[in-house]
């Protein structure tokens, strides 16, 4: 219930134990009490909204630096020439002549590559990890045997320090550390091994590629065998006349055929390099893209957070607001007070079902009232609005809040 119910047009209020009016009324007082206001004051203004901020790095787009690339080979593709004016007769021959294709060349360069190319044997051993563990290990102990034997040696002087205790515990850490040196042929060693065994196991991996390619192209040199069978056969149906025609034209063909195997030789392998150097471009543009998409995914968070903070605060801002523009401004009522004096306080409870926690003390000079475990005065202008004001604010029942509120008007009459 608002506060305002209890300004009832400026009129005078009784106060007695029925809450009626009474004719043994000992004095009246005037004061001044606050009630609330429809709006805020004017001082007040309400809260600006806030300038939120933007993401200041611009946002990456990738566009790929092989799109719409196309491959071609510089040199031209051989040709055949055969003159067939010298030919003797008719003769066609049908079937498809099988073709090769090697499967396992580029396999078999990048292992050959990989063997004749391989880095000659060295060893370092402070780059070798057995080393290291050893270097760990006996200095680790030749520490211990140098504190250990300057101890040795202190102890038989009185715990006096000596020269000689020094030089004792120094060598046998010296021990220690030759030990170690003495180790490394015998790591060396280890690690040749290791190294002669990788390049045998490339050789014979090269083996197996090449054995799998002998077998393919024998298989396609009997399928080729046989076309060639199949073909000889019906050409030895012709006449002795075209014996020499065939061979001319076989021979001249030949010719033809190993340059084509070279074109072709030459430019698949163009073609690979072109391919890895798309690779190479598309892999540095796509890593430049994703560090440019990371900074920019880093700033707006930044911002959001920013932004939320910023929210966050202006929605405060409007609450407290709010709340301040409701508060209540200044007018004037005359209340009765009835009853009792300074030194003779009389205490009335009006009807109602909270009566025992709340009670008006008539003095004449105010009125007082228990509730919520303090003692308001309810002549006070600013305790009053308080006493309201904490009444609408508690996680109070409506009909809780409306019993209270009819007490406090009961009051006032």
């Amino acid at each position: 219930m608002a506060f305002n119910s209890l300004a009832r047009n400026n009129s005078y209020y009784a106060l007695d134990g029925s809450g009626s009016s009474s004719s043994s009324k000992k004095k009246k007082e005037e004061e001044t009490v606050v009630a609330p206001p429809v709006y805020a004051p004017a001082n007040v203004k309400a809260p600006t909204a806030p300038t939120y901020l933007t993401n200041t790095v611009a946002k990456p787009t990738y566009t790929s630096p092989t799109t719409g690339a196309t491959y071609s080979y510089s040199k031209a593709a051989p040709t055949w020439q055969w003159d067939d004016s010298v030919r003797p007769g008719d003769w066609s021959w049908d079937e498809e002549k099988p073709t090769y294709t090697n499967e396992y060349q580029d396999q078999i360069n990048q292992m050959v590559n990989d063997i004749l190319n391989r880095p000659s044997f060295s060893y370092d051993y402070n780059q070798d990890p057995l080393y290291q563990q050893y270097a760990e290990a006996y200095t680790r102990n030749g520490r211990q045997a140098m504190n250990d034997t300057y101890a040795q040696m202190a102890a038989r002087t009185g715990g006096l320090a000596s020269s000689y205790a020094g030089t004792a515990s120094q060598q046998a850490y010296n021990n220690y550390m030759n030990a170690l040196n003495d180790k490394i042929p015998e790591l060396q060693q280890i690690a040749y091994s290791m190294y002669m065994d990788e390049g045998n196991t490339m050789r014979n991996n090269l083996g197996m590629i090449q054995g799998l390619e002998n077998t393919a192209y024998g298989r396609y040199l009997d399928n080729l065998g046989q076309w060639n069978t199949d073909r000889n056969f019906s050409y030895g149906q012709y006449q002795d006349a075209w014996d020499r025609y065939y061979n001319d034209r076989n021979f001249s063909y030949g010719q033809y055929s190993d340059d084509w195997d070279r074109w072709n030789t030459n430019r698949n392998w163009d073609y690979n390099l072109w391919q890895d150097n798309l690779s190479r471009q598309e892999a540095a543009a796509r890593a430049a893209y994703n560090n440019q998409l990371a900074a920019y995914n880093a700033e707006q968070n930044r911002v959001n957070a920013a932004n939320a903070q910023l929210k966050a605060n202006y929605d405060a801002q409007v609450a407290a607001y709010n709340a301040v523009k409701n508060q209540p401004t200044a007018y004037t009522s005359t209340r009765q007070l009835t009853g009792g004096n300074a030194s003779n306080p009389q205490t009335v409870a009006p009807n109602a079902s909270s009566a025992a926690a709340r009670t008006v003390q008539s003095t004449g000079v105010g009125k007082v009232m228990s509730f919520g475990g303090k003692n308001w005065d309810l002549s006070n202008p600013t305790e009053l609005r308080n006493l309201i004001q904490m009444i609408n604010t508690m996680p109070l029942s409506e009909s809780k809040k409306k019993s209270v509120m009819n007490d406090i008007n009961s009051y006032l009459k």
